[in-house]
């Protein structure tokens, strides 16, 4: 019995419209021969790519520590990144951080980013290419309340996201006295 696997191969595309792709497969033996193969017409498959415009941007975090006591200041790092299509060069970015109740704002800053007491984070462009982070963004918050305390960040560009759903990041500490 054949098994089978599944193959994603990343790709940006440089163009909008309908993309064809096309695939092959084949198969050797270990001493490098080529491997039977009874049915040679089901190695083949194509199909046809809507591609439309955009950049695909997204954002995770991690904190310090998971369990903090009241009063003491957590560090959540935001890690905005640059998934694929057009690159965001002189293309504002925006990221945005909530702390929840029982969270007060210290700082936050990151290279290049110009952060506000509102945690709000933006940049002229981002310089770099597809599939690489942008600088961290550092955010410092006082935990000034008991129990589970959140923090959300959202990430966001002037150029359309095909994939807005990796937009938004959301983690959670423990305080406790």
């Amino acid at each position: 019995g054949g098994s089978t696997a599944n193959l994603t191969v990343p790709a940006v595309a440089n163009v909008t419209g309908t993309v064809g792709f096309a695939a092959s497969v084949s198969a050797t033996k270990s001493d490098g021969s080529p491997m039977p193969d009874g049915n040679l017409s089901d190695n083949t498959a194509s199909a046809d790519v809507a591609v439309t415009s955009g950049s695909d941007v997204s954002i995770t975090q991690t904190v310090s520590a998971s369990t903090v006591g009241q009063g003491t200041n957590v560090t959540y790092t935001l890690r905005p990144r640059l998934n694929g299509g057009e690159l965001l060069t002189g293309q504002p970015i925006t990221v945005t951080n909530t702390l929840g109740p029982g969270l007060s704002f210290v700082s936050a800053g990151g290279d290049g980013w110009t952060c506000d007491a509102s945690i709000s984070c933006t940049r002229p462009g981002y310089s770099g290419g597809n599939y690489t982070d942008m600088p961290v963004i550092t955010v410092v918050a006082t935990a000034t309340g008991l129990g589970t305390l959140s923090n959300s960040a959202t990430v966001a560009s002037a150029v359309n996201d095909p994939v807005p759903g990796n937009n938004a990041s959301a983690i959670n500490v423990t305080s406790s006295n």
